[in-house]
C-alpha cells in the first residue's frame, strides 16, 4: 500500500477494533473500570474514544499485563498525539535506545519489555511533540 493517508486510517481502525474496553482492561490489570477511567484522566493509559466508550490500544499491554513502565511513558506523550503515531513510534528501533557501541538499537516497546528504565523512553516520548 503506497497511500500514507489510507494506511493511517486503516491503522487507526485496527487500533480501535483490537483495543480493549475499559472493563476488559480492568479485568486484565486486576482493577476496577473506575480505576481505568481515573488512569485515562491521569494520562497513564492511552485510549481512543469510540462513540460513547473507550478503546485502549493493545500496544500498551503485553503478556497479560501492562507494558512495564508504560504509565510513566504515557504521561510524557504530547497531549492529543495520534494513537497511530504512538503505535508506530513504539515499534521502530531508536538509536537512543542502545547500550554500548555493539548493542543494536531497541524499539521503545522492546526496551520496556526487557525491563530497562522507562525514563529513557519517557524522554523520547516528550520529544514526539
Amino acid at each position: 500500500m503506497n497511500d500514507p493517508l489510507l494506511l493511517g486510517v486503516m491503522t487507526y481502525a485496527g487500533l480501535v477494533d483490537t483495543g480493549l474496553t475499559a472493563l476488559e482492561s480492568a479485568k486484565l490489570l486486576g482493577v476496577t473500570d473506575a480505576r481505568i477511567r481515573q488512569r485515562l484522566k491521569e494520562r497513564t493509559l492511552l485510549a481512543i474514544k469510540d462513540g460513547g466508550s473507550w478503546r485502549l490500544p493493545v500496544f500498551q499491554f503485553a503478556e497479560g499485563r501492562e507494558l512495564p513502565g508504560w504509565g510513566e511513558v504515557a504521561r510524557k506523550l504530547p497531549q492529543g498525539i495520534s494513537p497511530v503515531t504512538v503505535a508506530n513510534w513504539l515499534m521502530v528501533p531508536n538509536v537512543d535506545l542502545a547500550v554500548g557501541q555493539d548493542e543494536a538499537p531497541r524499539s521503545p516497546r522492546d526496551w520496556l519489555l526487557e525491563g530497562r528504565s522507562p525514563l529513557a523512553v519517557a524522554r523520547l516520548a516528550e520529544a514526539l511533540g
